[in-house]
């Protein structure tokens, strides 16, 4: 199987790097899941940071002992999940 190499044709930087071999789908592929998952508890450790600071705890006690569990998708609603989609 030949390798897909780099094909320089702006700057004197992209000449340097003519001919480099570039990496294959796996390592692409491993190094976004890698990206992903970092981006993922970063940002989870953001969240619950905050909270601790603002609230001095991260969860809520719930009145009665029952338990409600409320799952929102609004990805807009706070500047840390703007945040969390820019970066």
């Amino acid at each position: 199987m030949s390798e897909t190499r780099y094909d320089a044709q702006e700057t004197e930087r992209m000449r340097t790097l003519s001919g480099a071999p570039l990496a294959r789908f796996g390592q692409r592929a491993s190094a976004f899941a890698l990206d992903l998952l970092l981006g993922g508890v970063l940002c989870i450790l953001l969240v619950f940071g905050l909270r601790l600071l603002r609230t001095g705890r991260i969860v809520q006690p719930v009145q009665g002992g029952a338990v409600d569990i409320r799952v929102s998708l609004d990805f807009f609603e706070s500047w840390y999940r703007v945040l969390w989609w820019v970066v």
